[in-house]
């Protein structure tokens, strides 16, 4: 196949590319797990251990693939060891190494994150997020507590460098809008109208972890 022009074309839109690489590694450090993590504690390697316990538990089924170990020997030595290097060390750390990724550093505990704008009375219900930082920030099941209502973000929630993100509940009806808040490039809809008081009630943005970065 020829080469695929429209990742180069969408890792050049500003902080797209950020964006990419911010949960290229939390994915990396949920999954694929970085070099020296304890060998009883690799998340695939585990899993292949598994399979394989599976499979040799039948004789029968496992005489039928005779190059099973081998097979599963080379995917953790010749592929996964192999690859942790490549994106951990010359990816992210060597900017020398040919097309440098740039690959950040794991994303700090309770990264800064502001309200920018907050309207739960409106008739689509709002709340601007803004990055005042220079890299982009993972929401990946974070939660937004509106009083008792909880508005989770799924996994690929991501804030743009020095950017914005407005959650709201009617996504379609949001855009219809004319004003500063509806321009925003992303927007996450779907969310629960807040209760009859709770447009009056506290804001308080939790990561995945339970860490409360901001309130209001």
């Amino acid at each position: 196949g020829g080469w695929n022009y429209l990742i180069d074309a969408v890792l050049q839109v500003p902080g797209v590319k950020e964006m990419h690489l911010r949960r290229l590694r939390t994915v990396m450090d949920e999954l694929l797990q970085p070099p020296g993590t304890p060998a009883d504690q690799l998340r695939f390697e585990k899993r292949l251990d598994e399979l394989y316990a599976q499979i040799a538990a039948d004789p029968e089924l496992l005489a039928s693939a005779p190059r099973l170990s081998r097979g599963i020997r080379d995917i953790k030595q010749r592929y996964l060891a192999p690859r942790r290097e490549h994106l951990y060390v010359h990816h992210s750390g060597d900017p020398s190494y040919p097309d440098f990724a740039g690959i950040p550093p794991a994303q700090d505990e309770r990264p800064k994150v502001e309200f920018k704008e907050v309207n739960l009375t409106a008739q689509t219900p709002y709340v601007v997020l803004s990055n005042p930082g220079d890299g982009a920030i993972d929401l990946s099941r974070w939660e937004l507590l509106v009083g008792k209502a909880a508005w989770p973000l799924p996994p690929g929630t991501l804030l743009p460098p020095r950017g914005t993100l407005c959650l709201c509940t009617d996504l379609r009806a949001f855009y219809r809008r004319a004003d500063e808040a509806s321009a925003s490039a992303f927007v996450i809809g779907g969310f629960k109208r807040p209760a009859v008081g709770g447009a009056s009630a506290g804001l308080e943005l939790k990561t995945s972890r339970g860490a409360v970065v901001a309130t209001r």
